[in-house]
């Protein structure tokens, strides 16, 4: 199974001297406990299960399954089968990162972010539509207009940016 964080990350603070990590989701601000935030902040680049596992401590694993329920059940956690990424459908998506555009020298479209990264003409499309405020469905129909592909490969192409840091998922659409 592949999870996207959604939500945006806003940092730790003490409250009540405790000390709380805050999301910002669905126009309020979530805190979670350190637990919850670990496991939720493995999922921020898109995660498949297993990986994210294989990094916890033995201690954060006793308290794995009931914090995932609680992070699906509240919506900071979409899940993807593979190869179906039907769930993002609903969500919305914010870019991270400076759009420098075409670079003739590489012949391929830039972003800077964790250093100059390169995309195709998909790829960065998707990326500069994700505006945080337009559905992924929106996008996603610009995209198939545009280049005339099947919506799986406008699906997959945002599921890879996704994981490669790109664009977090940053609300569900208020239905």
């Amino acid at each position: 199974m592949y999870y996207l964080t959604v939500g945006y990350p806003l940092g730790a603070e003490i409250i009540e001297d405790r000390m709380v990590s805050q999301v910002s989701f669905q126009s309020r601000i979530v805190r979670l406990i350190p637990l919850e935030y670990r496991i939720w902040s493995k999922f921020l680049l898109g995660a498949y299960e297993n990986d994210v596992k294989n990094t916890l401590s033995k201690e954060d694993l006793n308290g794995y399954a009931p914090t995932m329920n609680k992070l699906i059940q509240t919506g900071l956690l979409a899940a993807l089968s593979d190869g179906d990424f039907s769930g993002m459908e609903t969500l919305i998506f914010l870019r991270q990162g400076i759009g420098s555009g075409i670079d003739l020298q590489l012949n391929a479209y830039c972003v800077t972010f964790r250093g100059k990264v390169q995309l195709s003409a998909l790829e960065y499309d998707v990326w500069k539509e994700a505006d945080g405020v337009i559905t992924y469905d929106e996008l996603e129909r610009r995209a198939v207009s545009k280049y005339q592909l099947p919506y799986f490969e406008v699906r997959k192409t945002a599921a890879g940016l996704c994981r490669r840091g790109l664009l977090l998922a940053v609300n569900r659409e208020e239905r």
